[in-house]
């Protein structure tokens, strides 16, 4: 089994409609998903979520129109309210409202990136990460292909409605992200994390990709790995700042707590407790990769089994419930240098990379 790829072309429109079109069915199972979670489990009423979606409307069109434009023709490709479609791109901001503050636990999305510099790894760039979500992203992830002849394309990885998550562009620039919880994170006006990375992604170059995450209006903390061949860094993105890492002996490596933004804009870390397990991902993730890198050294990181089953390749943990159980959902390693993505429907350990590249089909 493989995710599902889905290769859409045209103006922002166009593009939204047609991968509504083609992704009709998955979208509709998340959008029950989160429906059912957001109410049910974070208590979020119908209300609330007319208001959220209508902010957020609001913050997407001032960050970028032509995105607005794009999840508009997702929510007519595939016959969802556009509000609906708002949400599930807001989801990663929606989390902090109404009761979920006091329910992190059901918010954990953990995952663990690296990258590589060119003199360590024979002269290639790598950003790779492990995504770490609920189970039932295993059967409605897509790989989504933005073919455009004007601006960068790009391959993401994302879930089936979400307009980009994990992923590069024709340019080589390619993001990675993880999850971070601050103490002066809250729900308010932001722009979605999911629409900085594709902002990232849309980027022509190094510096206007880094210039997206310290432009962005945010509540919300996040680190996004950003690379272009030759150079990756770490963006520690939080309410009051942006920290920035760099890499170390041609490696860098990052999980789900802070390294430096917490020193640098004076805030706590309130994901530890969550997610105790990061505290160690990165650090194994560095160990591993030191060195001489290759592509399969960094497979072998990503299928780390220390602490199994809450391990860098992370699997079910039986002794959780189903709302706050996180599973590798996907493995990416991305080749800058030669503008290939490769991944995995599951974990690392058991599945094989399937690559995808910017050659056009057919």
């Amino acid at each position: 089994m493989s995710f599902r790829v889905i290769e859409i072309r045209g103006n922002a429109f166009e593009r939204g409609k047609k991968y509504g079109e083609l992704a009709k069915d998955l979208i509709k199972k998340n959008l029950a998903y989160y429906m059912n979670f957001w109410k049910n489990h974070l208590g979020i009423d119908e209300k609330s979520l007319r208001s959220a979606s209508d902010g957020f409307s609001d913050a997407i069109k001032e960050f970028d129109d032509e995105l607005f434009r794009e999840i508009k023709g997702i929510s007519e490709g595939c016959n969802e309210e556009l509000s609906n479609i708002v949400l599930m791109n807001s989801r990663y901001e929606l989390g902090w409202l109404g009761e979920a503050l006091k329910s992190q636990g059901c918010l954990a999305e953990g995952c663990t990136s690296v990258g590589a510099l060119p003199e360590v790894s024979s002269g290639r760039t790598f950003v790779a990460q492990n995504w770490d979500y609920k189970e039932h992203f295993l059967e409605t992830t897509v790989i989504l292909k933005i073919m455009r002849e004007e601006e960068p394309s790009i391959i993401t990885k994302t879930e089936a409605g979400i307009i980009t998550q994990q992923g590069m562009n024709s340019e080589g620039i390619g993001v990675a992200m993880n999850a971070l919880v601050s103490s002066e994170d809250s729900f308010g006006r932001s722009t979605p994390v999911m629409l900085i990375m594709r902002k990232i992604l849309d980027s022509p170059d190094f510096s206007t990709a880094l210039k997206c995450v310290y432009e962005a209006e945010t509540e919300v903390s996040a680190n996004f790995m950003i690379g272009a061949p030759g150079e990756v860094l770490n963006l520690e993105m939080t309410p009051k700042g942006v920290s920035c890492i760099h890499p170390e002996d041609g490696i860098i490596t990052h999980s789900n707590h802070f390294l430096r933004a917490h020193l640098e804009h004076h805030l706590r870390d309130r994901f530890i407790s969550v997610l105790p397990d990061t505290l160690f991902r990165h650090e194994r993730a560095r160990r591993i990769l030191k060195g001489e890198v290759s592509f399969e050294k960094i497979s072998k990181a990503l299928s780390d089994h220390f602490n199994y089953p809450n391990s860098i390749c992370r699997h079910k943990d039986d002794r959780l419930n189903e709302l706050t159980r996180i599973v590798t959902v996907s493995s990416l390693i991305m080749d800058l240098s030669s503008r290939k993505l490769f991944f995995t429907n599951g974990n690392p350990c058991t599945e094989s990379y399937r690559a995808e590249s910017f050659q056009k089909s057919g």
